[in-house]
């Protein structure tokens, strides 16, 4: 029943211990979010650690089970991202298991939610708010605007003349400061 309430959420959740190893607890939701089965797999596989990323996590791990520092600030630590290979925004949260006598820490369950659509969402706002932002300068500045249209329209009308007496005799420099003048 609780495996059945816990692959039903559509995250991926995982155990594993102290040397990074992953038990056999899991959801089926690890195959498509985490793109493996992680039973027995080493957590630094799974999250394709490597170089200086794995000896940071390695150092995040025995520091974390050592608990020199509160669980919860060595939680914050840990990757939040897993780069998943289509592109899926995943991220990653931890959450301590103690020991039946509540004091060792035992293991740790990293919890993977795709969260591809709310990031789609979010950078979509953040571009209509860009666009809205530069809506409202041009109807505030709606005079300057006007005059930048018309001084673009002469400028352009310069090169289109300039264009037309050929490259041996165009006048790089002249085009360069007009268009610099108009754009910078």
């Amino acid at each position: 029943m609780l495996s059945a309430i816990m692959n039903s959420l559509g995250q991926g959740f995982l155990v594993f211990d102290r040397k990074g190893i992953c038990s056999n607890i899991f959801t089926k939701a690890c195959e498509q979010i985490l793109e493996t089965i992680p039973t027995g797999k080493s957590i630094g596989d799974i999250l394709r650690l490597t170089g200086s990323e794995r000896d940071q996590f390695e150092k995040w791990l025995m520091a974390t089970f050592s608990e020199a520092l509160p669980l919860e600030s060595m939680l914050e630590l840990a990757p939040n991202r897993y780069d998943h290979t289509s592109g899926k925004f995943v991220t990653l949260s931890y959450y301590g298991i103690r020991s039946e006598n509540d004091e060792a820490l035992a293991n740790l369950v990293m919890v993977a939610t795709d969260r591809t659509r709310e990031h789609e969402a979010e950078l979509l706002l953040a571009k209509e708010q860009k666009f809205s932002s530069m809506v409202l300068k041009v109807i505030k500045n709606r005079d300057q605007f006007s005059q930048f249209l018309k001084s673009s329209k002469g400028m352009i009308g310069q090169l289109k003349v300039m264009i037309k007496i050929g490259p041996a005799k165009f006048d790089f420099a002249e085009a360069f400061r007009l268009l610099h003048t108009k754009i910078g």
